[in-house]
């Protein structure tokens, strides 16, 4: 296999299956040519768990000849991965709850895989930013912190539902969260702690 095999291979195997639709193949560090026996041969792809890929990064690629790996080698590789993110419109205090008329939707090069940016403007409901964000700059999960729907102490509706009954009941929360975390709650009427699911500022859903 020569480098320009090789490269095509990564192009055409491993790009496609990443988790962005625009990734393109800048660099890859193949300097040599790979001999291998006569047979069928396979090339698989792997890089280590919480790899940043929008920085120069090592591919494990394993040579596989009639599905046994006969060779392994590690290619420093560099990947521009383009997506489409959020970006401040303005400045952002610590606090502030995201609105739609805070962000901008753009095209950006990544600069980092390892802290995900914002894709969906779903993601800032019930979420505060956690620190000053710049005008400008591309908005990350890790930003934002979940603003709790429900405070320890809150009056909840208790919602219980089967195949054949519906049942609902006044309790008080024993802790706080946002919409689907699970928290203990206490029936008012018979104490009873249970483990429920945040449905909405209101009512939480009995889990066990």
């Amino acid at each position: 296999l020569f480098p320009n095999d090789i490269e095509d291979r990564v192009k055409r195997d491993f790009l496609p299956g990443l988790p962005w639709p625009d990734v393109q193949l800048t660099d890859i560090n193949i300097t040599d040519n790979v001999v291998l026996p006569a047979g069928k041969i396979d090339l698989t792809f792997q890089y280590p768990p919480n790899t940043d890929l929008a920085k120069p990064f090592y591919l494990s690629i394993a040579f596989r000849l009639n599905g046994q790996i006969v060779r392994r080698s590690y290619i420093q590789t560099v990947l521009t991965i383009t997506s489409s993110v959020a970006v401040a419109n303005h400045e952002f205090a610590p606090g502030h709850k995201i609105e739609a008329a805070d962000v901008r939707w753009e095209k950006r090069v990544l600069p980092s895989t390892s802290r995900p940016a914002v894709n969906s403007a779903d993601f800032f409901q019930n979420r505060k930013s956690r620190t000053r964000i710049t005008a400008g700059q591309i908005l990350t999960e890790d930003l934002f912190v979940a603003v709790p729907l429900i405070k320890r102490g809150d009056s909840v509706v208790l919602l219980y539902k089967d195949e054949k009954i519906h049942i609902s009941a006044l309790a008080q929360s024993l802790a706080a969260g946002s919409k689907g975390d699970r928290i203990r709650v206490v029936n008012v009427a018979s104490r009873k702690e249970l483990i429920a699911e945040i449905v909405d500022e209101k009512s939480v859903r009995v889990v066990f």
